[in-house]
């Protein structure tokens, strides 16, 4: 729904710890076919990293114990809040305001 609403303007991010999520990767092939920018963070070879036009590539191995979270999790934290800093500081004047309306 987000990738019908999108527009030219809007870039899609998508995630997916396997990479194996068939309507995942339809839903990027969908924004392709609009001319919508598309980031995917993933297993680098995968089907969702060959629909996107860029991949941030999250290839870890998942470890065995069940009850902790993974160094994939911690991860994909990370390259999160690497982006979302880089987008505020590339915004700055936009996301200052933003920022200030969700502290109020």
């Amino acid at each position: 729904m987000m990738t019908a609403a999108a527009g030219t303007e809007d870039l899609i991010v998508v995630s997916s710890f396997s990479g194996r999520n068939h309507e995942l990767a339809r839903t990027l092939e969908i924004a392709k076919r609009a001319g919508l920018k598309t980031v995917a963070l993933t297993q680098s070879d995968s089907i969702v990293a060959k629909a996107a036009a860029w991949v941030i590539g999250i290839d870890l191995p998942e470890g065995e114990n069940i009850f902790r979270p993974t160094s994939t999790r911690f991860a994909y934290m990370a390259v999160i809040d690497i982006l979302a800093n880089l987008v505020a500081y590339r915004t700055r004047d936009h996301a200052a305001v933003t920022l200030r309306n969700i502290k109020t």
